[in-house]
């Protein structure tokens, strides 16, 4: 007498840096991209769990996992859907590039267009409610 006893489905979450790429060349071992293949065909989820955002996860896209949680949790994809995406208020954009500016502090921010502003460096490309609202470059005198 024997008693069936199904597989339970595990989901494995990998960090890119120091964790999927090799710290020596900075790129995926083999010996991971098997791993990975080898889970998945046991019926395993595997995830890419990082604190970059979706643009900077694009070279690790054709691996094609079963999710992405980018950007330290801010946005999640999942069977190639975004399933969680959070994003500030224009509003509150503005208050942060506003308060950088008058304290003379760099500020990053990143979204899967991605803008950044600098201390003397502004670049922008920023969709609100997907209309593109500015996409610029310039450089800012130093203070």
């Amino acid at each position: 007498f024997s008693v069936y006893k199904p597989k339970m489905k595990k989901y494995i979450f990998l960090d890119v840096d120091g964790t999927l790429l090799d710290t020596n060349t900075k790129e995926i071992p083999p010996s991971a991209i098997e791993a990975i293949k080898l889970a998945q065909n046991n019926g395993h989820k595997v995830y890419l769990c990082s604190g970059r955002t979706i643009l900077e996860m694009k070279p690790f896209l054709h691996l094609e996992l079963d999710g992405y949680i980018c950007a330290a949790g801010g946005q999640i994809h999942q069977d190639n859907q975004i399933i969680f995406d959070y994003t500030f208020a224009k509003e509150d954009v503005d208050a942060l590039m506003q308060f950088a500016n008058e304290h003379n502090m760099n500020l990053k921010i990143e979204t899967d267009i991605y803008w950044t502003f600098e201390k003397y460096r502004i670049r922008t490309k920023i969709l609100f409610d997907d209309e593109l609202i500015t996409e610029d470059f310039y450089e800012l005198e130093a203070i």
